[in-house]
């Protein structure tokens, strides 16, 4: 999920490289897009709030004293 607006992007496909995090690249794509994305702000809730919206699990726990 995106916030509405132009965006572009590319893919790469590395395998693992001589140093930590700088794979070596295989192949890649050119930059594809832009791509518009819109959103009807006056007449419908947005799914989210924000420029992303993220999936979120949470716990909430209580945790009580022996006596109370």
């Amino acid at each position: 999920m995106l916030e509405s607006g132009l965006y572009s992007f590319h893919v790469k496909l590395s395998s693992d490289g001589p140093l930590p995090n700088r794979g070596r690249i295989i192949d890649a794509s050119p930059w594809l897009g832009p791509f518009k994305i819109d959103w009807a702000y006056e007449n419908e809730r947005a799914p989210f709030l924000g420029m992303f919206g993220l999936p979120v699990r949470a716990k909430y726990i209580i945790e009580t004293g022996g006596d109370e």
